[in-house]
């Protein structure tokens, strides 16, 4: 973890310490389930089928880019040539909190897509040794009995250290706040709001 000011985390490449992340091992695996579950979910409702295809289309297009939080919070960089994420790739994250940023990273672990039945498509990532949490995130977007596609991000954390775990009743609220935050942003870009 990297604590920096916040107008240098809105400004300086993200790109800068990728070495240096792409060292850095993970802190769990998918099979390890840590301390906290949280569980999101977001309908982004279409008022008709060709609208829910769109809506599928330009959610998942959304999701590989991985433009899940709003800028004015994480600055966030898919280290593949294309920026699009895939089985294996580091993603630097630098979080704001107001006059701060803290930049740690994650891999992802696993892309899943299914076809059949419900459409699933999305990816887990794993924290990196450094980052202030330890544990695993699942982002998804799935359709549900009623064919509208919806939004999940589900976590399982715990604090990586002694003084995250000191910090915790305060750094879970910020946490879920800054999750309620992406899951706003994430349905204002596929709605075509900005993205």
């Amino acid at each position: 973890m990297i604590i920096m000011p916040a107008w240098r985390a809105r400004h300086d490449d993200l790109g800068v310490r990728e070495a240096e992340w792409e060292r850095h091992p993970l802190t769990a695996s998918l099979e390890e389930r840590a301390r906290h579950h949280d569980r999101y979910i977001r309908t982004l409702a279409a008022k008709s089928a060709d609208e829910a295809a769109q809506v599928w289309t330009r959610a998942v297009d959304a999701l590989m880019r991985y433009d899940i939080y709003p800028p004015r919070r994480m600055r966030a960089r898919v280290c593949t040539p294309d920026r699009r994420v895939r089985p294996g790739c580091l993603i630097i994250q630098r979080i704001i909190a107001g006059p701060f940023a803290i930049e740690a990273a994650v891999r992802v672990v696993d892309v899943f897509r299914s076809t059949s039945g419900a459409r699933r498509q999305g990816f887990s990532y794993v924290t990196l040794q450094g980052h202030a949490e330890r544990g695993l995130a699942t982002f998804s977007v799935e359709t549900d009995p009623a064919g509208q596609a919806i939004f999940k991000i589900e976590s399982w954390s715990c604090p990586a250290d002694r003084l995250g775990t000191l910090m915790a009743p305060l750094s879970r609220r910020i946490q879920q706040r800054f999750t309620q935050e992406a899951l706003d942003h994430f349905a204002e870009v596929v709605s075509g709001g900005h993205g």
